[in-house]
């Protein structure tokens, strides 16, 4: 049986978690200190824009949350979406 992946539905046999993962091993995250935002090279080579603060975007064509949103997360130790923010979150950027 086939997951259906809502924000990517040409990766439909996949879970959005273990896409985010996928990204962290590949190290495909950066930061941008001057824009005050992520970069993350999605599955088709595209760069997506994301920000998580003061509120979260994607640059991505999904319509609920992404993916690439998670990943960003995940990269700086938010485990859960949240409001709450910790500039210590960022030290190793």
């Amino acid at each position: 049986m086939r997951l259906m992946n809502r924000s990517c539905p040409n990766q439909n046999n996949i879970s959005s978690r273990a896409r985010a993962n996928e990204f962290l091993e590949k190290g495909n995250i950066s930061f941008d200190n001057k824009l005050h935002c992520f970069t993350i090279k999605g599955t088709s080579g595209v760069l997506r824009v994301v920000t998580l603060f003061p509120k979260e975007s994607c640059s991505c064509p999904s319509n609920g949350e992404c993916y690439h949103l998670l990943a960003v997360r995940l990269s700086i130790g938010m485990t859960e979406k949240t409001t709450k923010f910790y500039i210590s979150q960022f030290d190793h950027f």
